[in-house]
């Protein structure tokens, strides 16, 4: 708002487009023409001005299925990689057990999202076991 003001009063146009950025928010990232471009009263400079990463939602309690984790985040803008992680309780098969980034961290649009999900294995059912069958013995003794 500063920059803007400060064009205003030179008889300039500001024209603002937010982007995502760790400075803090409304900082000028960058000036189009740069500082000391000779202008006229009423051209327009083109400010780039810092807004906040938005926080990465916490999906691994609120959509612990792996179908609704994954839709909550592309519909932020993250992409989604998932990386499976054996587990015993079959109640947990297909869960988001937790996620990296940590919920509420900041993280760009279109950063990647890692997603732990529970995998049970299958119990292995047992193959039986085959067993001899015996080989009948001659009783007696050839006949010619």
């Amino acid at each position: 708002s500063t920059a803007q003001q400060q064009l205003s009063n030179a008889g300039l146009q500001a024209d603002v487009t937010e982007k995502e950025s760790a400075a803090a928010p409304g900082t000028v990232l960058r000036q189009d023409p740069a500082p000391g471009t000779l202008l006229h009263k009423g051209d327009t400079v083109k400010l780039t001005v810092a807004k906040a990463r938005p926080q990465v939602p916490d999906v691994s309690t609120t959509h612990p299925t792996l179908d609704d984790a994954t839709n909550t985040l592309t519909q932020a803008g993250y992409k989604v990689r998932t990386r499976d992680q054996a587990v015993t309780d079959p109640t947990q098969d297909g869960t988001v057990l937790r996620q990296f980034p940590p919920p509420g961290t900041p993280r760009s649009t279109g950063a990647t999202v890692t997603l732990v999900v529970g995998r049970a294995s299958a119990t292995p059912t047992p193959t039986p076991t085959p067993t001899a069958t015996p080989t009948p013995t001659p009783t007696g003794t050839p006949t010619p």
